[in-house]
C-alpha cells in the first residue's frame, strides 16, 4: 500500500476547514437529551414530538451565558396546517420554559422566523417546539457550551 505525505500547505487547508465549521455544528440535529424529554412531555402530556420543519440557530460556543443569540424558523411548507405557537424550553436553566410565542392563523410567508437573547445557566441543550393549528408538535434541538453562567439558582 502506497504511503501518502501530506505537505505543511494541505495540512494548513484541512485545519482551517474544520475551524471555520465548527462553529456550525449546534445547527445538526441531535438526540432529545432524557432530562429535557421529561421536561416537553411534562409541558405536552401523551403528545408525540417529531423532529422535523423547525431549526434553531445558535453560536456552539458562547463566553458569556448573559446574552446568548438564539433564531428559530420553521419550514411552513412542511407544516400545511399553519404554525400556532413556539416555545423554547432549556435543560438547565432554573425556569425552563424559557420563551413562547404566538402567530396568528397561517401567515402568507413560507419561513417563520423568531430571533432574540437568552440569558443561560450552563453549557446544555435547548429545545424549540411549534405547535401546529392542527395539534401537531414538531420540534429541533441544538447545544451550545457556556463558559461564564449566567442564571443562578437560589433555591
Amino acid at each position: 500500500m502506497p504511503y501518502s505525505r501530506i505537505n505543511r500547505r494541505q495540512l494548513l487547508q484541512a485545519s482551517t476547514t474544520g475551524m471555520i465549521l465548527a462553529p456550525y455544528s449546534s445547527q445538526a440535529e441531535q438526540a432529545l437529551p432524557q432530562s429535557l424529554h421529561t421536561i416537553l412531555q411534562q409541558h405536552y402530556p401523551d403528545r408525540p414530538l417529531q423532529q422535523r420543519a423547525v431549526s434553531i440557530t445558535l453560536p456552539a460556543l458562547s463566553e458569556n451565558g448573559n446574552s446568548v443569540s438564539l433564531t428559530i424558523a420553521v419550514n411552513q411548507a412542511e407544516i400545511p396546517a399553519g404554525i400556532k405557537s413556539i416555545a423554547v424550553f432549556s435543560e438547565k436553566n432554573p425556569v425552563k420554559l424559557m420563551a413562547s410565542f404566538q402567530f396568528p392563523p397561517p401567515p402568507p410567508q413560507q419561513l417563520i422566523q423568531v430571533a432574540t437573547r437568552v440569558r443561560l445557566a450552563d453549557s446544555q441543550t435547548l429545545a424549540a417546539v411549534a405547535e401546529t393549528y392542527d395539534k401537531q408538535l414538531v420540534y429541533a434541538t441544538a447545544s451550545i457550551i457556556v463558559t461564564l453562567a449566567a442564571c443562578v439558582n437560589l433555591s
